[in-house]
């Protein structure tokens, strides 16, 4: 047994070794193989691999962690509790698309570009009953509540409505029922 470091530093853009570029190496008794240019395979099933990287302010930092027990993926974080767990921002540029039962955004501000923002997305895929019920909460120190109610084909909300500019009305149809 042998304690230390190996370096090998190479003139060329990659290490190969073996015949065929293939390469085996063991990590805390863990075998890794590279099985082709694009796969590599620990040999145990519990195994957890860290993609580290040096940098001048905290040293060695995991970027990338496989998880082979919860088949789980995390980036800058060696504890990933969701398929994918990231800690840091994130940019995606292009389209993300969102299937399962529950979204949750969690943050102080959200900014949408878009002029509407579409409930119960996309048009037909539920019928008035099934949104009945359906709105906006405000959450203080009671709900402030502008819900839709099928049964009665209104909107309902547990607040006042200020109209802030005296000239402004609420009309039904072309007359004006409330002004001042």
């Amino acid at each position: 047994s042998t304690n230390g470091t190996l370096s090998i530093n190479t003139n060329s853009d990659a290490l190969k070794i073996g015949t065929h570029n293939d390469l085996q190496f063991f990590v805390d008794e863990t075998s890794l193989d590279i099985i082709s240019p694009a796969i590599i395979a620990a040999g145990r099933q519990d195994a957890k691999l860290d993609i580290q990287v040096n940098n001048s302010v905290d040293g060695l930092v995991s970027l990338i962690t496989l998880d082979g027990v919860s088949e789980r993926v995390g980036i800058k974080n060696r504890d990933p509790q969701y398929d994918l767990d990231v800690t840091g921002d994130v940019r995606i540029s292009g389209d993300l698309v969102v299937i399962g039962n529950s979204k949750t955004i969690s943050v102080n501000s959200l900014t949408v570009e878009n002029i509407v923002i579409d409930l119960a997305w996309p048009p037909g895929a539920l019928g008035d009953g099934d949104i009945s019920g359906g709105g906006i909460v405000l959450h203080g120190t009671g709900p402030h509540v502008w819900i839709y109610n099928n049964p009665t084909q209104a909107w309902q909300t547990t607040d006042n409505i200020w109209l802030s500019d005296s000239s402004k009305v609420i009309r039904i149809g072309a007359n004006d029922v409330i002004s001042t």
